[in-house]
């Protein structure tokens, strides 16, 4: 396959091809198969995220094996699907749109570079963001080689709903954003179902209280702490020290007798309460019919002011992780789809992947 992306015909399918998948790192190898058949570019691409999660995470694998799909394909999982291809050169934008539910990442445009570790060979970030530092998943570019740089844009989606139509922030990305979108035909419309209604399977069971405690106990902190390596390794203590206490059930550690009062009466074990403190800061927002159906109206409109059409739509359900809440995924999904055929005059293929 050749390096040189601008340089080589590209292809172009009579209808556009949309793929329908479960999880949504599933979409990944249709991507590489349209690099693959010269449908997208070898470089170049643009993916535009619309997703409850940036799904911007790091899989435990070597660098070198993000040049092996085979080995790509198996170490990737629903969080950390997006930046291996970005550091094999194949995206050089990400744009996340994401509801404001959702806060891993603050509104604005970022240069994130990807790089292998010089001493692990691991894939590691150069974007000292809280979102990576929780991670572990920081290094200064110093530490790194053949870096990729990426720029990513984050932009809230719905502002206008919740009177942040003024916001800086929001209005510099967006502009970036269509600025970007403006300038190449070589995109890639990617969306996850629980952008419109997300729950959180690792506590939704407990009640509110219970996680708003745990959130509070694993936030990460860097105030203090200027050296952002410095504040990464002080998180990472912190964490293996939560789970010894958890193992050990030393509640007097974590100085809280409600939660341990909470913990008792709702049975959690220690990994549990551990996975549940992990991950309490996920968004929890399980909208109603007319949100959904405002926000796909909405993203409706968006897509028609665009220039160009994108190369590929990718669909995530995400509905058997309990992301995407099960008793609503099918509407959101038709609504999506019925949507998506308006705006590119029913000239698509859709392939329910996730039925096979």
């Amino acid at each position: 396959m050749s390096a040189v992306g601008s340089k080589t015909k590209l292809k172009r399918c009579w209808r556009m091809p949309v793929y329908l998948c479960e999880d949504h790192n599933e979409v990944l190898p249709h991507i590489y198969r349209a690099i693959g058949s010269r449908r997208l570019p070898f470089s170049g691409n643009v993916l535009v995220h619309f997703d409850a999660h940036p799904d911007l995470l790091l899989p435990d694998m070597l660098g070198n094996d993000c040049y092996n799909k085979d080995v790509l394909f198996d170490a990737t999982s629903i969080g950390d699907w997006i930046l291996p291809a970005a550091y094999a050169g194949h995206l050089s934008a990400i744009v996340w749109y994401k509801m404001d539910w959702s806060s891993q990442l603050r509104d604005g445009r970022y240069e994130l570079g990807v790089g292998r570790h010089k001493t692990t060979g691991k894939l590691r970030v150069t974007l000292a963001e809280d979102y990576f530092l929780s991670e572990l998943l920081y290094a200064p570019s110093k530490d790194l080689d053949n870096i990729s740089i990426v720029s990513l844009i984050v932009i809230t989606f719905n502002v206008g709903s919740r009177s942040r139509g003024d916001d800086d922030s929001y209005k510099c990305a967006h502009a970036e954003a269509l600025k970007l979108l403006a300038g190449t035909q070589h995109w890639i419309l990617d969306i996850d179902l629980d952008f419109f209604s997300t729950a959180n399977p690792f506590c939704d069971p407990f009640p509110k209280e219970l996680t708003q405690l745990l959130r509070v106990l694993y936030k990460f902190e860097n105030e203090t702490v200027p050296d952002k390596q410095e504040a990464q390794t002080k998180h990472e203590i912190k964490l293996a020290r939560l789970k010894d206490c958890w193992t050990k059930g030393q509640f007097e550690s974590l100085r809280s007798v409600e939660l341990e009062s909470l913990l008792s009466e709702h049975s959690l074990t220690a990994d549990r309460a551990h996975l549940c403190g992990m991950m309490s800061d996920l968004p929890d927002h399980v909208s109603t019919k007319e949100e959904i159906a405002d926000n796909i109206s909405q993203l409706q409109k968006w897509l028609m002011e665009l220039p160009h059409m994108p190369i590929m739509v990718t669909i995530a359900r995400s509905t058997d992780d309990g992301y995407t809440p099960s008793d609503q995924v099918d509407f959101i999904q038709k609504g999506v789809v019925d949507m998506l055929e308006q705006v590119y005059h029913n000239q698509l293929n859709v392939n329910q992947c996730y039925l096979k």
